[in-house]
């Protein structure tokens, strides 16, 4: 299903496809809060990512997190110059 939220982090639009039936999103976005992150925890923990978990919680799309919390590598793998060291 594709997913459409606002992100809490910068308040852009995003989407992801994420493997829930329309009846499982209705029934998260039924909850707030703690409670949400409860539901998802306890019915959905087998079939979402960390990164699917918190985008239905804040909206926020994995990429997001990185370049908030990690902004200098995500600057620096972007550049021409990064080398994958082993």
């Amino acid at each position: 299903m594709l997913i459409t939220k606002i992100s809490e982090l910068t308040g852009k639009q995003n989407s992801m496809e994420i493997l829930i039936s329309p009846g499982e999103y209705e029934t998260i976005q039924a909850y707030r809060g703690q409670r949400r992150r409860k539901y998802i925890r306890e019915n959905l923990v087998c079939q979402l990512t960390p990164g699917e978990e918190d985008f239905l919680m804040t909206g926020a799309t994995p990429e997001e997190w990185d370049s908030l919390m990690y902004p200098a590598y995500v600057i620096s793998t972007q550049s021409e110059d990064f080398l994958d060291f082993p």
